[in-house]
């Protein structure tokens, strides 16, 4: 196929190192680089693994919700460390 043929680009022995990605290898290695959180991989698996409609939408809405948890984090966050600013040099 294809593939075997543009992998042997080069030679047998110095051919070029390619090969068809695995499934689910980009996810993992966006995840591991904190591209994307669990709760997106797990949004994404649900969205790809939808048999209907109603579970597409609900998968896109969970996913949807990433920049909204997010936006809650970083206010609490913030709230947090003023508070102890405060208690600290109050």
């Amino acid at each position: 196929d294809e593939l075997s043929r543009i992998g042997r680009l080069g030679g047998e022995e110095g051919g070029l190192m390619i090969r068809q990605a695995e499934r689910g290898e980009f996810t993992l290695r966006a995840f591991e680089n904190g591209k994307l959180s669990l709760y997106e991989v797990e949004a994404l698996g649900s969205l790809l693994t939808s048999d209907t409609e109603m579970q597409r939408v609900q998968a896109l809405r969970a996913g949807s919700g990433v920049e909204r948890l997010e936006d809650w984090r970083g206010r609490v966050v913030k709230g947090l460390s003023h508070s102890e600013a405060v208690i600290d040099f109050g």
